[in-house]
């Protein structure tokens, strides 16, 4: 596919593994292969690739969160195995979007009290973050396509 340029007013966010980046339209040559880098394969990607397969609900929890209830992930008993499952990619992801500090950042939220409040939050995080990551790359491909008819 030929490059083109992004329309004036247009900006979008790139996701690279679960972090977002803020691109502005000069910034910008469509090209899916170089837009979107492959999200870096992991346990982690691969289970909330399973996991999430229709737009709709993709989109619902990006934009409104996990807070008003999404299978999988509503009970405390399964964001801790999710988190225990996948401990060593989620933290590496809070790492890569919060820095050096983020245990501390998350720990010192008023809405974590505990182990099990903790696991909770950092499994919704990286779930909500990857949900936004997926709407963003649905909805610039299909800026491409409509770009490339």
């Amino acid at each position: 596919m030929d490059s083109h340029l992004i329309p004036i007013g247009i900006s979008i966010t790139r996701c690279k593994g679960l972090r977002s980046v803020q691109l502005r339209p000069h910034q910008l040559l469509l090209n899916e292969s170089s837009l979107f880098p492959i999200m870096q394969e992991s346990r982690l990607t691969e289970a909330l690739d399973k996991r999430f397969d229709d737009i709709e609900e993709i989109r619902d929890v990006a934009n409104y969160g996990c807070g008003g209830g999404v299978s999988d992930f509503i009970y405390y008993y399964e964001t801790r195995e999710f988190f225990n499952e996948y401990e060593e990619e989620i933290e590496q992801e809070l790492y890569e979007q919060l820095g050096d500090d983020w245990m501390e950042e998350l720990v010192g939220r008023k809405d974590v009290h505990d182990t099990m409040t903790f696991k909770n939050l950092c499994v919704w995080i990286v779930v909500e973050t990857y949900c936004q990551c997926k709407s963003e790359e649905w909805n610039v491909s299909k800026i491409i396509s409509k770009l490339s008819t």
